[in-house]
């Protein structure tokens, strides 16, 4: 019993885990990054890619962030990094201040904020 039960929450886990990011299709990614001025609206973090993916979490204060991702052949990303490398994510914005370029589609160009 205690092993089915384990496996149980394992598989959960799992389950959970992979079915977080959404997949943005191709007519979504002109809506996926947006100029927010929401006071709650903490910004876009890029999480990583993998041969398939380039992984996004947009934060909020007072609502639950969105996850989704991006098939690789339709955003550009310069400096790509590992998903979960260390935990390591980056903040990118849709306004250029003079940062560098992170990426760009055939819809918008990202640049880091910091």
């Amino acid at each position: 019993m205690e092993r089915i039960l384990g496996l149980l929450i394992i598989s959960l886990i799992l389950l959970i885990g992979c079915n977080k990011y959404r997949e943005i299709e191709e007519g979504g990614i002109k809506g996926a990054f947006v100029l927010n001025s929401s006071l709650t609206f903490k910004g876009y973090y890029y999480k990583g890619s993998d041969t398939n993916f380039h992984y996004f979490i947009s934060k909020w204060d007072f609502r639950r962030d969105v996850y989704f991702k991006i098939p690789v052949k339709r955003l550009n990303v310069i400096k790509s990094f590992k998903l979960n490398e260390q935990e390591k994510e980056i903040k990118i914005d849709l306004q250029d201040k003079g940062k560098q370029e992170f990426g760009e589609s055939e819809f918008c160009k990202l640049f880091f904020v910091e």
